[in-house]
């Protein structure tokens, strides 16, 4: 009975006292989303619509309504609820009026996310988060669909710390292309 009981406890002595690694942050794939941005380009694409979703703090917190003729952009921006910060601010990160703009919204948002991580700003960072795992691509039309970042560490053996307003998630809908009148 004492060696089983011994046994067990170098058994969980092993398991807790084992160093487990810090969560490192999952970066973007930067190529793959040059190599779609020009796939997306080539297409020549000059008349369409879409909208795009933010979820920041609420469910659907900033939405736009993008409408592009002859390759000028226009939309409609909404926010669902007050926020903290100036408009400025806010509508520079949301404001999008192409399907080039979600792009550069995404490369300029990691751009800027891997800076202040590299300067100590910012303790974690993913771009590969739950559900979608990355940046999802069209297939046919090679924009992002879907991006998920999380500024959340993992919790080591699973789950997320809540601390609230630690993620950000885009979503691409209704996307349609316009014939020209």
């Amino acid at each position: 009975m004492k060696r089983k009981i011994i046994l067990i406890i170098l058994i969980l002595f092993c398991l807790f006292s084992c160093k487990q690694e810090e969560p490192k942050p999952k970066h973007l794939d930067v190529a793959k989303l040059k190599e779609m941005k020009s796939k997306w380009q080539s297409l020549n694409i000059k008349n369409y619509s879409f909208t795009y979703v933010f979820d920041v703090e609420q469910p659907r917190l900033f939405v736009g309504h993008v409408k592009v003729e002859n390759g000028i952009g226009k939309v409609i921006f909404e926010k669902a609820y007050k926020h903290s910060g100036s408009d400025s601010e806010w509508e520079k990160t949301f404001y999008i009026t192409s399907m080039d703009g979600v792009f550069d919204n995404i490369l300029d948002r990691y751009s800027k996310d891997k800076k202040e991580w590299e300067e100590g700003k910012l303790s974690y960072f993913d771009y590969t988060d739950y559900p979608s795992k990355g940046v999802r691509y069209n297939s046919s039309y090679f924009f992002p669909e879907e991006l998920n970042i999380s500024y959340e560490k993992p919790i080591i053996g699973g789950g997320f710390a809540l601390k609230g307003c630690g993620h950000i998630h885009l979503k691409i809908n209704d996307f349609k292309m316009i014939e020209k009148p």
